[in-house]
């Protein structure tokens, strides 16, 4: 008999066992009887969690949902206990989605040849890994720096939050055409603030090295101890 296609009526038998010996879990259970992993996983990692101590929630108040498939939205933030981010506030940009999305639109390069485009990307690049890699000031990178002023606040804000808050609960959700089957839906399992995490970290780089460059030696250290504490803490899954 295939299990792959759709899920077990409740008049079918299971196909498995439910015990500690076979599924390892013995509750939650899924409404085709079949045991509930990512449910028992959200219970045992929401353990402790509030809205108050959970860096996962700063992060969404500080890059907004934009990026996160919207069906997904309401049940994740449930999980959070929080509600979602406003749809209409000013929210972080990388590097990367600000010049794409200010200097290399369709209006700014209508005048350019595909070379002088390319020309023009890799520029910016070149920018933004010589930011990364040492101390950079507005004179030498002023578009750089244009991005920071942007930024900067949303930035100096989560670095805030990153030095108090102590607990990183980035709930699993599952995308529905993987619900209620007989197998396990855990290959199915969705990580919205992975990728978000990694680019807040890359814009608190930016940030640190310009507060060296800037003499801002005090701040800059605290930028860094916000960078070392999100990984500590994200690496909780």
């Amino acid at each position: 008999m295939s299990i792959s296609g759709s899920a077990v009526s409740a008049e079918e038998p299971l196909l498995v066992t439910i015990s500690k010996e076979t599924t390892r879990i013995t509750a939650p259970l899924k409404d085709n009887g079949y045991p509930d992993y990512v449910g028992a996983l959200n219970a045992q990692l929401s353990k402790g969690i509030t809205a108050e101590n959970n860096l996962v929630v700063a992060i969404w108040n500080t890059i907004g949902t934009t990026g996160m498939s919207q069906n997904l939205v309401n049940p994740y933030f449930k999980h959070l206990q929080t509600s979602p981010p406003k749809k209409n506030a000013q929210y972080y940009q990388s590097y990367y989605q600000w010049f794409q999305e200010t200097l290399l639109t369709e209006e700014k390069t209508s005048e350019l040849t595909p070379r002088e485009i390319d020309g023009l990307r890799q520029s910016l690049e070149k920018e933004h890994e010589d930011c990364m890699q040492q101390p950079w000031t507005a004179k030498k990178f002023p578009r750089m720096a244009q991005w920071l002023g942007i930024n900067q606040r949303l930035l100096v804000n989560f670095a805030s939050a990153a030095n108090s808050r102590s607990q990183f609960y980035n709930p699993y959700v599952v995308e529905s055409e993987y619900q209620n089957q007989p197998v396990p839906e855990l290959i199915g399992l969705l990580l919205p603030a992975a990728q978000q995490t990694r680019g807040l970290a890359r814009g608190l780089r930016l940030l640190a090295n310009n507060q060296i460059a800037g003499g801002n030696l005090d701040k800059a250290i605290e930028t860094s101890k916000a960078i070392h504490r999100l990984g500590r803490l994200s690496s909780r899954g």
